[in-house]
């Protein structure tokens, strides 16, 4: 019984750490990267995929708070576009809706957003985009100079 407590208080911290997200992570970039211009999200969320598809949405993405979402906003998701609504900062995102299982693979993929028609911040600096997808959250960095 002892050895068996053991070998749990062991694998439990593990199992916390993987079940927290170790594996998301996210990237962003602006182009032009330049104060005040009107420019392009490229937003990357790296997670465990089925069969290289991103699963049931919608991707809910949080801009900082000085950069804007503007009227003509296009979003899309690789090559094809698809449709979103803006509430402030706040841009969500729908995603195709997954069709039944094509395969039985779980493996490291990319969902890759591109946001035509933000404006950027009106300073320089480091900003963070926050999104969400069902229970997986993702923080990336964003820098913007002069």
């Amino acid at each position: 019984m002892r050895i068996l407590l053991a070998a749990l208080a062991f694998a439990l911290p593990a199992t916390s750490a993987a079940a927290a997200g170790g594996s998301n992570w996210a990237t962003a970039v602006v182009s032009p990267g330049v104060v005040a211009h009107r420019a392009t999200l490229t937003l990357k969320l790296h997670f465990e995929m089925t069969c290289g598809k991103p699963g049931a949405g919608p991707v809910t993405i949080q801009l900082p708070a000085k950069m804007q979402a503007l009227p003509s906003l296009a979003v899309r998701i690789g090559t094809t576009p698809t449709t979103a609504t803006v509430s402030g900062n706040r841009v969500t995102v729908r995603l195709p809706q997954p069709h039944g299982v094509t395969c039985m693979s779980i493996a490291p993929g990319t969902l890759t957003l591109y946001l035509a028609g933000v404006r950027n911040p009106a300073s320089a600096g480091t900003y963070f985009v926050h999104a969400h997808l069902r229970s997986m959250a993702f923080t990336a960095q964003l820098a913007v100079h002069a």
